[in-house]
């Protein structure tokens, strides 16, 4: 799977780098600077025409949105786009290559992101119409839930467009979690509709679609435990508790007591930037919406941190409901939303790799989130916090994963 062939220039570093969804000239001036021609994008995405190629359009990440993207995104997304486009071909634009990286160095170099199909409109303005839909969506969705297959994309109006020929085009990409492997199984069922003559679709296509979902379940295969766990993995043994006196121990020896409350969204993220602590672009929105709740009154609460390891006394993975329910049963509460924004500011909280604060989930993007803070220097300054998929039943959280959760009020 080739590269996407564009490096970073000055005009593409600074067109992703200053996204204003009321000044989109910015972004077109910086590109025309290069000769390069603007065709739109959003807060995660930057596109504009191919130079090499005026029917062929490059979807670049956001800087702010580039450690998302790794190769494993990459060769999901160019496998599965393409398996979709072969099915619906005045549906979804061809996806010609697709990059992605979590090394810094490639990152100083070249941008993740795409090479696509570009799709021709008769349309002067945004959400102007003026051709007649032949190929409507509609279908597509009507197709994939009676192959029991989750279409994984951002329902939203401005992600279709109508092209010339008459398809009702999505636009965006599909959505992937930390780990969807289960997402893949009914693809087969593909192959069963072509095979049978659904479609007229030729032996090149069907040929096509059977090579693409047989690297989507290698890629399957690559996000599933090894044969030799404890070579790839090492084995956490949790601290035994036997005893509700243990457990009552256990408990007190790990509180943490953070202040909270008395500032304003915009307040918490400006000093998330002097503490060095960058916010990805799905948190920000998570947090800027009213599903985001901060206290009414300023105040000191408890905390408690602990490995997976110790919350569930097993050194096995444990999933998102189970975590939830063991909580419950220690007495623990959901966290605050403002604690992930206030934990890593305050002097006596410094967080290791991968902490998950125990929120009450947030619906965003039609999926349940929690915040996660992830240290990116070893000597703790800075990070990044994200917001991080959870499915209900997927066993996504490894024993040395650490939680946090509200230790319960004590009436004095």
């Amino acid at each position: 799977m080739p590269e996407i062939p564009f490096s970073k220039t000055p005009a593409t570093v600074q067109a992703t780098d200053t996204y204003n969804i009321s000044r989109p000239d910015i972004e077109r001036e910086a590109l025309a600077s290069e000769g390069l021609e603007w065709l739109g994008g959003g807060k995660d995405r930057l596109v504009f025409v191919d130079p090499g190629n005026p029917n062929k359009a490059i979807a670049l990440a956001r800087s702010s949105e580039e450690l998302e993207f790794s190769p494993r995104w990459a060769k999901q997304l160019f496998y599965l786009h393409n398996i979709f486009s072969t099915l619906f071909p005045h549906n979804f634009p061809h996806i010609y290559a697709a990059h992605g990286s979590i090394d810094s160095e490639a990152l100083d170099i070249k941008h993740p992101g795409t090479v696509r199909e570009r799709v021709l409109t008769d349309e002067k303005y945004l959400y102007e119409r003026r051709s007649p839909i032949q190929y409507p969506f509609s279908r597509v969705k009507r197709l994939c839930k009676y192959w029991e297959i989750p279409l994984m994309v951002e329902d939203a109006p401005h992600n279709y467009m109508v092209s010339k020929d008459g398809g009702e085009y999505y636009v965006d990409m599909f959505l992937f979690p930390e780990s969807q492997s289960q997402n893949y199984e009914g693809l087969d069922t593909i192959l069963t509709y072509m095979n049978r003559g659904k479609g007229n679709y030729s032996d090149s296509d069907k040929a096509k679609v059977e090579r693409y979902i047989q690297r989507l379940h290698a890629v399957q295969e690559e996000m599933e435990p090894r044969d030799t766990p404890e070579l790839e993995f090492p084995i956490v043994t949790p601290t035994l508790l036997t005893s509700d006196e243990d457990i009552s121990r256990f408990l007190e020896e790990r509180k943490q007591r953070i202040e909270i409350g008395g500032k304003s969204k915009e307040q918490l993220l400006r000093e998330m930037e002097l503490a060095d602590i960058t916010i990805s672009g799905d948190a920000r929105a998570c947090i800027n919406s009213s599903k985001f709740t901060l206290p009414t009154a300023q105040g000191i609460i408890k905390v408690v941190r602990l490995s997976v390891a110790d919350l569930m006394q097993s050194s096995e993975p444990a999933t998102i409901t189970k975590i939830y329910e063991k909580m419950g049963d220690l007495g623990l509460e959901e966290c605050p939303d403002e604690l992930a924004l206030d934990y890593r500011c305050s002097s006596d909280a410094q967080p290791q790799e991968g902490l998950y604060f125990g929120n009450r989930p947030i619906s965003f993007r039609g999926h349940n989130r929690i915040f996660r803070l992830i240290s990116t220097d070893q000597l703790n300054r800075g990070g990044k916090l994200d917001c991080f998929r959870v499915d209900a039943d997927w066993k996504m959280f490894e024993p040395e994963n650490e939680f946090i959760f509200k230790a319960p009020a004590v009436k004095e």
